[in-house]
């Protein structure tokens, strides 16, 4: 009688969710690992946007600086800010918001430069006058500010006053030391002539 060997045979059930142990009384197994995932799921969306954000805040910062500087100080009379304050179309919210900032600062920067020419030149036009200089500086402040609104405006007004006052009293107390020794120099002649007088009427009455 021939041997028949046997013929290994392997069968495979349906694939499914593998029970090792009934869960341990009083654990949340599948709960712990959904809340993993869910923080998981959370960091990376927290991830993502902020690569987003810092993109977009990029976009922004590099397009204002590269606005031409006569857009920044050119006010807009329909809105009272400057011409380049309005943010290109097609911006999002955070590089809206980047953009806006730069034009602000670079508009505040701007204005201070223009003011401290104008004071510059006022000052030698007027040669150290406080009183007319302080005209004309205010005018000049005034007729700056007029055609801006709002934060612009206070910002011109601001920046104007401040400087304004700074400068007058440094003018203020040049031209007072300039007086004082104007006088003292004035005085300093005077006695000195009438010493030279003195001397003189004393020679003569020696000589007689």
């Amino acid at each position: 009688m021939s041997i028949i060997r046997e013929k290994n045979q392997f069968a495979i059930g349906p694939i499914g969710v593998a029970r090792t142990a009934a869960p341990v009384e009083g654990s949340n197994a599948a709960g712990t690992i959904a809340e993993s995932v869910y923080r998981s799921a959370n960091q990376m969306s927290e991830m993502f946007f902020r690569r987003a954000a810092q993109k977009a805040e990029k976009v922004g910062l590099e397009t204002a600086a590269g606005v031409a500087p006569t857009d920044i100080m050119l006010i807009d009379p329909a809105t009272g800010a400057p011409k380049a304050y309005e943010p290109p179309k097609g911006m999002g919210l955070i590089a809206q918001e980047a953009y806006q900032r730069v034009i602000s600062t670079r508009f505040q920067a701007a204005i201070e430069d223009e003011i401290k020419l104008k004071a510059t030149e006022l000052s030698i036009k007027y040669d150290g006058s406080v009183d007319r200089y302080s005209a004309a500086m205010s005018e000049y402040i005034g007729a700056m500010a007029e055609n801006a609104d709002g934060q612009f405006k206070g910002l011109i007004v601001d920046i104007g006053s401040s400087y304004l006052n700074a400068t007058r009293g440094a003018m203020a107390l040049d031209q007072m030391r300039k007086e004082r020794a104007a006088a003292a120099a004035a005085y300093q002649e005077s006695y000195n002539a009438g010493l030279s007088a003195l001397e003189d009427a004393s020679a003569y009455a020696y000589e007689e």
